[in-house]
């Protein structure tokens, strides 16, 4: 009785005490070889999500290098232009006018 594997069901049913019918031993080393660095990379990029490590993006978004958190933050230039025109109309921003003692609220 012969059972007549073929390489993907051999592969699909894990047997590998008999060899495939269409695929010799030489072959199938070679198809193993292949696919191994792509099973290793996989498997890397598995432990190190275990591990907590973020993708390069991810991490380059986050990193403080990037978002400078020790510069000064700048006001948008629609704030900007709304000070300028309250400081102009002698009125301070916080609502006080700049000749006057008491705010005019």
């Amino acid at each position: 009785m012969q059972l007549r594997l073929s390489y993907e069901e051999w592969t699909r049913l894990r047997i590998t005490t008999i060899g495939s019918f269409d695929l010799n031993k030489r072959e199938r080393a070679k198809l193993r070889k292949q696919r191994k660095p792509i099973r290793d990379r996989e498997r890397q990029a598995r432990k190190h999500a275990q591990r907590g490590a973020l993708p390069r993006a991810q991490y380059l978004a986050r990193s403080l290098a990037r978002t400078q958190p020790w510069k000064p933050q700048y006001l948008p230039v629609h704030l900007q232009l709304a000070a300028s025109d309250l400081i102009e109309e002698n009125i301070d921003i916080i609502g006080v006018r700049k000749n006057a003692i008491a705010p005019f609220w």
